[in-house]
């Protein structure tokens, strides 16, 4: 019998609710570490599925999707995740709506990116997550520019590279919405006063309908990304009322705004998870080509920048 093995940093209220919800469903199932994991994946024969819950998964899923294990989510969709730089290239390539963008892969060239945007601009690392490793700062302003150029050691001869975007300003709110399988389940505002709208900054949230304009977008990102489940995370521009991409999340958080907002995530994931156990198994699969995730590892974070950020603190009608 094939069973779901969760794979976890810590026990924490996700996986509880998950464990709860998918032993309703009479499924075998198991839970561990991530660092207990090394017996199973060396001696056990593949038996089901993984479920990853850890923060750095991209290793992990390819282990597990090499010994034969089906992985939620897919090793690609999970660098993908992980690889703002990727994405921003993957949603120009599809024409999904997201902000303008310039890349820059060593120091010489962060002038060059910040003047073709102009205006205010919002600087990532490729990997970051909780609104961390970015800044917000002004392209007209010389001394955010010289702190970024003058991090030239920390550039040069390795790739560590940036990516600036146009600030688009968006009010005091973005959405989150929680994909299972290929569809919404979840759509919710996060409202803040920092331009960061993330929960672990603070953020309130507000249940929200599920649209025919968020589902559509959130399907075209699924078309690419591949089912799964994911936190994607959208805003509407203040001025052209436009929605748009910001991001893609593979291991989203979802027991407090689930119990705020008394919504049931675990129930429909754990429904899904059981009909992944009757697709065939990796081994009677028949390869597909993969969609052009881009996976990088080793960055820098961008602590320089964020001097810049704090000087200009955000009123509560502007938000990124």
């Amino acid at each position: 019998m094939r069973n779901i093995l969760i794979v976890r940093t810590a026990l924490t209220p996700e996986v509880k609710l998950l464990r709860d919800a998918i032993q309703r469903h009479d499924l075998a199932i198991e839970h561990c570490a991530y660092r207990d994991c090394a017996q199973l994946l060396a001696t056990a024969p593949a038996s089901g599925l993984a479920l990853l819950r850890i923060a750095d998964a991209s290793a992990a899923a390819r282990r597990f999707a090499f010994a034969g294990w089906d992985v939620v989510n897919t090793p690609d969709a999970i660098d993908l995740c992980r690889d703002k730089i990727g994405q921003a290239l993957l949603w120009r390539r599809h024409g999904i709506p997201a902000p303008d963008f310039q890349l820059a892969f060593t120091a010489d060239q962060i002038p060059d990116a910040v003047a073709a945007l102009g205006g205010r601009i919002v600087v990532k690392e490729p990997s970051g997550s909780w609104g961390r490793k970015m800044a917000r700062f002004d392209a007209d302003d010389p001394a955010c520019v010289e702190i970024l150029t003058s991090m030239q050691p920390a550039y040069d001869g390795r790739a560590n590279p940036l990516l600036f975007q146009r600030y688009v300003e968006k009010g005091d709110h973005d959405f989150r919405v929680l994909v299972v399988g290929d569809r919404p389940i979840l759509v919710y505002r996060r409202t803040s006063t920092d331009w960061r709208t993330n929960r672990r900054r603070g953020a309130s949230v507000g249940k929200e309908v599920i649209t025919d304009e968020i589902e559509k977008i959130t399907t075209r990102v699924i078309d690419v990304v591949g089912p799964g489940f994911f936190g994607i995370d959208l805003m509407r521009e203040t001025s052209t009322r436009e929605l748009k991409m910001i991001e893609i999340n593979h291991n989203p958080e979802f027991a407090r705004t689930a119990e705020e907002l008394r919504a049931d995530v675990a129930e429909p994931l754990a429904e899904y998870l059981a009909s992944r156990l009757r697709w065939p198994t990796i081994s009677e699969r028949k390869p597909e080509p993969g969609n052009g995730a881009i996976s990088r590892r080793g960055f820098t974070p961008v602590r320089a920048a964020v001097r810049c950020d704090r000087a200009s603190q955000p009123g509560p009608s502007e938000g990124r």
